[in-house]
C-alpha cells in the first residue's frame, strides 16, 4: 500500500509538472518562473493522500527539532563548496562563479538561510519528509536514498532539456542528472542523521544559492560546469563521509 502510494503520487507529480512546464513556456520569460515547480510536489501531496486517500499527512513531513551536528554541516558544506569553485574558476579561468565583492557574499549567506532554504522546505517535505517516512519503514537507507534519488532526479528533467543552454545537450542532461543524483544522496543522508526534514532543506536551500547556479560572469560550457560540480562535490562528499566515519571509529574504541 505504501508503495502505491509513493508510485501514484509520484505520477501526479510528474504529469503536472510537465503541464506547467508547458505552459509556462508559453512566457518570454519563463525561467522566471520556473521556481513555482517547488511547490507542486506539496500540492499533489495535500491533494491525492490527504483529500483523496483520506491519510494524515503532517507527521510524515517530519518537520521536528534537528540534531546539532547535521545541521551545522548542512550550513557549511554549500559555503565551502561555493568559494572553492570560486577560486578555482577564478585562478584558472579568470571569472567569478559566485560574487566579485564580500557585501554580495553576505547577501547570498542571508538569501540562502532564509528565503532560498524556506523554499526548499516546500519540496523536501516531501522528497525527504513524505517520501522519506514511508519507504524508511520497509527500506534500508541505501535503498531508501536511492529510490528518492532517482525520482527527484527525473523530476528535475525538464528544467534541464528546456531551459539549460547546453552545448551538447545529451551529455549535458546526463550530467545534470548526476549531479542532482548525487546530491540527492547527501540530502538524504543529512536527514537520516539529523532525524529531521530542517537540515535537508537548509542544505537545499543553500545550495541553490552557493553551488547550483551559473557562473556571475563566464563563458565556459554549462556542462562544464555541471562536471566540475559534480565531480567537486563527490570527492568532498566521500572525504567528508571518511572523516565523520573515522571520528566515531575512534569514538566507539574510545
Amino acid at each position: 500500500m505504501k508503495d502505491s502510494i509513493i508510485f501514484t503520487t509520484t505520477i501526479w507529480i510528474y504529469a503536472i509538472t510537465i503541464v506547467v512546464h508547458i505552459l509556462l513556456l508559453q512566457l518570454d520569460d519563463a525561467r522566471n518562473y520556473i521556481g513555482i515547480m517547488m511547490a507542486i510536489p506539496l500540492l499533489v501531496v495535500l491533494l491525492y493522500q490527504a483529500v483523496i486517500k483520506k491519510r494524515k499527512v503532517e507527521y510524515t513531513f517530519a518537520i521536528r527539532k534537528p540534531t546539532f551536528y547535521p545541521t551545522v554541516l548542512a550550513i557549511l558544506l554549500p559555503i565551502f563548496l561555493g568559494v572553492g569553485l570560486q577560486l578555482y574558476f577564478y585562478f584558472l579561468y579568470g571569472e567569478y562563479f559566485l560574487f566579485t565583492t564580500y557585501h554580495e557574499l553576505m547577501s547570498l549567506l542571508l538569501i540562502g538561510i532564509t528565503i532560498s532554504t524556506l523554499s526548499a522546505l516546500l519540496e523536501e517535505i516531501v522528497w525527504r519528509g513524505n517520501y522519506y517516512e514511508y519507504l524508511r519503514r520497509k527500506y534500508s537507507f541505501i535503498k531508501t536514498a536511492l529510490m528518492i534519488a532517482s525520482i527527484w532526479s527525473i523530476w528535475h528533467l525538464p528544467i534541464a532539456f528546456f531551459y539549460q543552454s547546453y552545448t551538447h545537450q545529451f551529455m549535458g542532461i546526463v550530467i545534470y542528472l548526476l549531479l542532482l543524483f548525487t546530491i540527492s544522496i547527501i540530502l538524504t543522508y543529512i536527514r537520516e542523521k539529523g532525524d529531521s526534514v530542517i537540515p535537508a532543506a537548509i542544505l537545499h536551500g543553500m545550495l541553490n544559492v552557493f553551488y547550483l547556479h551559473d557562473l556571475t560572469q563566464g563563458t565556459i560550457a554549462v556542462e562544464i560546469l555541471d562536471m566540475t560540480k559534480w565531480v567537486v562535490f563527490v570527492v568532498t562528499c566521500i572525504v567528508l563521509f571518511m572523516l565523520v566515519e573515522l571520528r566515531a571509529t575512534k569514538v566507539r574504541v574510545i
